[in-house]
């Protein structure tokens, strides 16, 4: 074998070495630091819109029952057992109605719109169940499973 065909083989080798390396090296980085980005994006979206989702379910709910005095409406719908494998909560704070994600620190709120007090929790899986009532002196709307 000549020197000129063992330095190709050699350069053959290395570059064969070369392209491993960088290959090894892209999922190592995609791993580690792209796709914990990537999920942290779509737990936000989720949360933002598990949040907004439940505030559409409690304004039809108090819109329904604001057309009534001395009227108790209660209004359940299924909701996902999990988010991405986690568990999640949907309750008020304040006037807002938030979404938090567990395990994580993602929790997204939305405006609560209407005119009413509001209490409760939700946990994940199972029915979310609203509950409105409406009086002279007082408008409650409550959450729970």
């Amino acid at each position: 074998m000549s020197k000129k065909s063992q330095a190709q083989a050699l350069k053959e080798v290395f570059q064969f070495g070369f392209g491993l390396v960088l290959l090894i090296l892209m999922f190592y980085f995609s791993y580690n630091y792209l796709i914990p980005i990537v999920e942290d994006y779509s737990l936000n979206l989720h949360a933002q819109n598990f949040a907004e989702h439940a505030h559409y379910l409690i304004m039809k709910v108090n819109e329904i029952s604001a057309h009534s005095f001395n009227s108790s409406i209660e209004f359940t719908y299924p909701m996902p057992e999990k988010i991405w494998e986690r568990s999640y909560a949907i309750f008020f704070q304040g006037q807002e109605v938030c979404c938090s994600i567990q395990d994580t620190n993602i929790e997204k709120c939305t405006a609560l719109l209407a005119d009413s007090n509001a209490r409760g929790i939700f946990f994940s899986g199972g029915e979310l169940r609203i509950l409105s009532q409406n009086n002279e002196t007082y408008s409650m709307i409550t959450l729970g499973n």
